[in-house]
């Protein structure tokens, strides 16, 4: 049969079995250990009267004076908090891992998109070209000689977002007064028509060369540094009566970039009529008798 005992530190009634006498006990009110004594052996408290009834009782328990079980402690059951899990923390650090290897991975992923981007061939039957573009779908639309409006053309443009880069290829009629001077002097007013246009900013190098045996003139130019600015690369290609302006337009042009030198190697004058110049052939000396 249970024996009733006081709790020593909440004065708590509690039920123990007659065998739990003389070990310790947690009280079921106020979770505190001490060793089981009868009420006989533990010094007279007086309980405070319920203020709503006038019983005795506990003040945390006004309505209920009965006597509650006490439990056992066993040997490992001390005052020492629960241990707390680490499932929490071990979940913690598996989201970090996977957020960060998920973002490098998004990067390189990032990066490779961008440093690989595929070409799209595009044939102008009205500009009478071809050219890989390293962009978006390119769009064709009409144009005209910058020196002179009456002489209309072709315009096709493409664009990338990796460095805001922008594909243009225009070609129009050239100049009647132009036709007349050499081509290296044809090609420096077209150049310049162009960088007006362009707003490309101060030139910075140039260098006259050949396309396809055509006579071309290369510019670089800028108009300010990194974010602040645009590059413009430029090859103007003379083809008889007609100009081919290649442009490349970007915050910051980087010429050993492979898919900006695949641009304008791929560029091709598929106008029949439009043949290259011959070199001229040296005189054969006269043998002198």
């Amino acid at each position: 049969m249970p024996d009733s005992i006081i709790c020593p530190h909440c004065q708590e009634h509690l039920d123990i079995p007659a065998e739990y006498h003389g070990r310790q006990v947690r009280c079921a009110n106020c979770q505190n250990i001490f060793v089981a004594t009868s009420e006989a052996d533990m010094p007279v408290v007086h309980r405070l009267p319920d203020r709503r009834n006038g019983t005795s009782g506990h003040p945390s328990h006004p309505h209920d004076d009965r006597p509650r079980p006490a439990r056992r402690v066993h040997d490992d059951d001390d005052d020492r908090p629960p241990r707390r899990s680490n499932v929490p923390v071990v979940l913690g650090l598996m989201f970090v891992v996977l957020t960060i290897g998920g973002c490098c991975g998004g990067l390189n992923l990032f990066s490779a998109l961008q440093f690989n981007p595929s070409l799209t061939p595009y044939t102008s039957d009205k500009g009478k070209f071809k050219v890989e573009f390293p962009g978006q779908t390119p769009t064709e639309g009409p144009t005209t000689n910058p020196a002179d409006e009456k002489l209309e053309g072709v315009q096709v443009t493409s664009a990338r977002d990796f460095g805001q880069e922008k594909y243009t290829i225009r070609c129009y009629e050239l100049k009647a007064e132009w036709r007349k001077l050499p081509p290296a002097d044809a090609l420096e007013q077209v150049a310049k028509a162009e960088l007006e246009v362009l707003s490309a900013g101060a030139e910075q190098r140039r260098e006259v060369t050949k396309h396809q045996g055509f006579d071309a003139l290369d510019l670089m130019a800028g108009n300010g540094n990194g974010f602040s600015g645009r590059d413009t690369m430029m090859r103007c290609i003379l083809a008889g009566k007609r100009v081919y302006v290649v442009v490349l337009q970007a915050q910051k042009i980087q010429t050993e970039y492979w898919w900006v030198r695949k641009y304008f190697l791929s560029f091709e004058i598929t106008d029949p009529t439009a043949k290259p110049p011959k070199d001229d052939e040296p005189k054969k000396e006269k043998k002198q008798d």
